[in-house]
């Protein structure tokens, strides 16, 4: 082909593609960025990095109002709402102004194209950016754009205008209830944030428990702990119909096959999932296969194009940033090498719901276990067991290891710093660390994270069997009783 105006074009600017255009510049391509809104995507400006600073105000609230409990009165908290969702902006355009700022990227070879791309062909890209356009030739490109919240076909919706996760963090004045549809990791964390800065929060989902793809064992931990916070659930149920009225919004939900009751809500967010972003790209020109729910992409992040790839949301059913920027570096390295030589490591995907307490999974979990057949066996690590957690009176909570023998399996936890924990469990399962490995390795004490030695323990633990300390017993003439717990499989 004839010289190109770029080697790589990235197309979005969020966590997959913010990665996939740095590695592709530092080994000398060159690379641009074309984005249509502010680069920094979904992760910056409404997902990972306002949410995170919200809960983490919610968090310390409900902990300074446990403190009288500790010997520390505080006296009446005073929540001035407007000023905690200012404080989440603030904290979004630092971040922005640090890391993904056009100015900043451009110190690392990338430009940043402002506009909407569609492709012409599949080397060329036009982009358009208010009244002019732009056309762009490419060897390879990264598609990243993303997805965008899934809305449900309930009449009246457009009359209740509703929040998602994309307009929520623009709140000024803090609505007097919330009605949150759906009851995976954003609904519930947004739940219990608003539930404990003042909000009266109901949660309506049709599935029968929170957090569906996490084990129901950990999930209810966090169920009765958001339930104690105040969140009222409508389990099982359906949003039907909405209208406003007075100013409000009157949402009438109940089960699948009826209405049973009438919701008189300040805001409604919208939290079903999200669909991945392909609008407006023209991809029929490219000749790239389209899959049901988006691109289908190889371990190379190749789509049916060798030189087009795809990453993060728009083609992964982990819809997460560490996914988009695992699956962007590697796309980025196959670009630029113009081979497939690296694979993304889809096989220990691990992802946190920042609760308090956090849920955290990765691997296969109990469900997918005995579906398949799978022999295994479960470690139930408590943290009442974990001396910080007592110290900190944050003891509950339990660390899972699905094992088969010394190998992880999968592990779920729901507890306090849950995503910290996790991490152990996917390095063991990436690098086939055995669980003895684990448990012969020095941890700090008092830590949260000694949990994860301390499950692995177990595994140790049980591997004792009674007659070797009988035989112990009688080649050194040891007289000690032999405790029972030896071989019960007692938590030790």
């Amino acid at each position: 082909m004839s010289r190109s105006d770029v080697d790589i074009v990235v197309i979005g600017g969020g966590a997959g593609g913010l990665t996939a255009a740095g590695v592709a510049a530092a080994f000398g391509a060159r690379t641009a960025i074309v984005e249509r809104g502010r680069t920094g995507g979904d992760c910056t400006w409404t997902g990972c990095i306002p949410s995170k600073t919200l809960l983490s105000v919610a968090k310390e609230t409900a902990r300074a109002r446990g403190l009288a409990e500790r010997g520390v009165a505080v006296g009446d908290l005073q929540i001035d709402f407007s000023a905690v969702m200012a404080h989440v902006r603030r904290t979004r355009e630092r971040v922005y102004r640090e890391a993904d700022a056009p100015e900043v990227l451009a110190r690392h070879g990338i430009e940043v194209i402002e506009g909407t791309a569609r492709f012409q062909d599949e080397h060329t890209l036009a982009v358009r950016h208010q009244d002019s356009e732009r056309t762009l030739t490419f060897r390879s490109a990264i598609l990243a754009t993303g997805a965008t919240p899934v809305l449900p076909p309930v009449p009246g919706l457009d009359e209740a205008d509703c929040f998602t996760h994309e307009t929520l963090f623009d709140l000024t004045e803090q609505p007097r209830d919330l009605l949150v549809l759906g009851a995976g990791p954003v609904g519930v964390e947004m739940a219990q944030a608003f539930q404990i800065l003042g909000t009266r929060v109901t949660i309506v989902s049709q599935g029968p428990r929170i957090l569906p793809r996490d084990d129901e064992a950990c999930s209810s931990i966090l169920h009765r702990r958001l339930m104690a916070d105040g969140v009222d659930f409508r389990l099982g149920e359906t949003l039907h119909h909405l209208r406003r009225e007075d100013g409000r919004i009157q949402a009438e939900i109940g089960p699948p096959d009826r209405v049973n009751r009438t919701l008189a809500v300040d805001a409604l967010l919208i939290a079903i999932g999200r669909q991945p972003n392909l609008i407006d790209l023209e991809l029929e020109k490219t000749g790239v296969a389209l899959g049901r729910e988006g691109l289908t992409v190889d371990a190379h992040c190749r789509t049916s194009r060798p030189h087009l790839f795809a990453v993060g949301d728009v083609t992964s059913p982990f819809q997460f940033t560490h996914v988009a920027e695992a699956m962007g570096r590697t796309a980025a390295l196959n670009a630029v090498l113009r081979m497939p030589l690296f694979r993304w490591p889809h096989s220990a995907i691990p992802w946190v719901t920042y609760t308090d307490p956090e849920c955290a999974h990765v691997g296969a979990s109990r469900e997918d276990l005995l579906s398949s057949r799978t022999t295994f066996d479960v470690i139930d690590f408590p943290y009442s067991r974990i001396d910080r957690a007592i110290a900190e009176g944050q003891d509950k909570g339990k660390i899972l290891v699905f094992r088969r023998g010394d190998t992880v399996l999968g592990a779920s936890v729901a507890g306090p710093r849950a995503g910290e924990i996790i991490g152990t469990f996917a390095l063991a399962m990436r690098n086939r660390i055995p669980l003895a490995r684990i448990s012969g390795t020095l941890y700090p004490y008092p830590t949260m994270l000694l949990g994860a030695r301390r499950a692995a323990d177990q595994a140790v633990i049980r591997r004792h069997r009674p007659w070797m300390s009988r035989l112990l017993r009688w080649m050194y003439r040891y007289r000690g009783e032999i405790p029972a717990t030896v071989g019960s499989g007692e938590i030790l």
